[in-house]
């Protein structure tokens, strides 16, 4: 089974504008309601692909029960923990010819909510994979991603990151099976500007060294990079195409690579099919579906 963890999950809030963003009143041509959250995106997409997954995380309010209901629409496990008070958060994403997102800050979350999240995943079994996917706010605690860690390395299930900054560093005496930088947060990591593959490398295969098992870089436009325990470098470039919304690539990403590895056990399989997946989101608007995806994988 695949698992997925999003600490804050969303609802957003997609409103198109016919015309840049002024100051004022603004009037969206179209507006829609999805299910948010980078680890809520990889559950989304696993399940496209075919993959049983369950979604974990927290929920509140009535916004975290539209959430729950939205995902159980569409075919998505979830085992949400409710919280006792508060609201689910709702993102704000307006499209004007460019991106602008506003994020909103999530529910307090108790404790004993905490530990009920490590419990459940202390019990995951070895052959399982789960995905740890986004940034922890003042919400929780500092270390709350090395306490996840430490719940699923007791078990030895396989685990893959996407996080940045201390959390991702923290992960890595977990020996984490893969973590997912994209090139501004590998550059932040080391506290450089990461421009071209070669460099992408090199650091990619010091966080090697630094304790992850495999490492992929996501390079926008220039394509991904994959860099694993074993010495074996590959890279994907991208389609061509016009990119419709960038949002969702690099958790598509992830999903394809968790499936991909779910399926075959095969890193180089898994990797094809995550950058598939990536490209296939970019020109989409909302995550890919599983045509898309295969159309892509053939033409990569």
């Amino acid at each position: 089974m695949i698992y997925t963890v999003t600490l804050e999950p969303a609802l957003d809030y997609v409103l198109e504008l016919p015309e840049a963003l002024k100051r004022g009143v603004n009037r969206a041509s179209s507006a829609s309601i999805g299910a948010g959250g980078k680890g809520i995106n990889v559950s989304i997409m696993l399940t496209r692909l075919g993959a049983k997954n369950t979604a974990l995380g927290f929920r509140a309010g009535f916004t975290g029960q539209q959430l729950a209901a939205m995902l159980s629409d569409m075919g998505v496990k979830n085992e949400l923990i409710a919280l006792p008070c508060g609201n689910t958060r709702i993102n704000v994403k307006l499209r004007d010819g460019g991106e602008l997102d506003i994020n909103a800050p999530g529910p307090k979350v108790p404790q004993e909510a905490v530990q009920e999240l490590l419990s459940r995943l202390s019990s995951v079994c070895e052959e399982d994979i789960v995905v740890l996917a986004g940034n922890a706010s003042a919400a929780f605690p500092q270390d709350i991603y090395a306490r996840l860690l430490k719940a699923v390395s007791s078990s030895k299930a396989r685990c893959i990151v996407d996080t940045s900054g201390r959390s991702l560093l923290s992960s890595l005496q977990y020996k984490p099976f893969l973590i997912k930088p994209n090139r501004e947060e590998l550059g932040e990591l080391f506290g450089v500007k990461v421009s071209t593959e070669r460099q992408a490398r090199r650091y990619a295969s010091t966080l090697i060294e630094m304790g992850a098992q495999n490492v992929i870089v996501s390079l926008g436009s220039q394509g991904a990079l994959l860099v694993t325990g074993s010495g074996g470098e590959l890279f994907c470039g991208t389609l061509p195409g016009r990119i419709v919304d960038s949002v969702g690539c690099g958790d598509s990403m992830v999903a394809g690579f968790t499936a991909g590895y779910a399926e075959r056990r095969d890193p180089a399989y898994a990797f094809k099919l995550a950058c598939a997946c990536s490209n296939a989101t970019a020109f989409t608007y909302g995550l890919a579906d599983c045509t898309a995806v295969r159309e892509a994988f053939e033409k990569l």
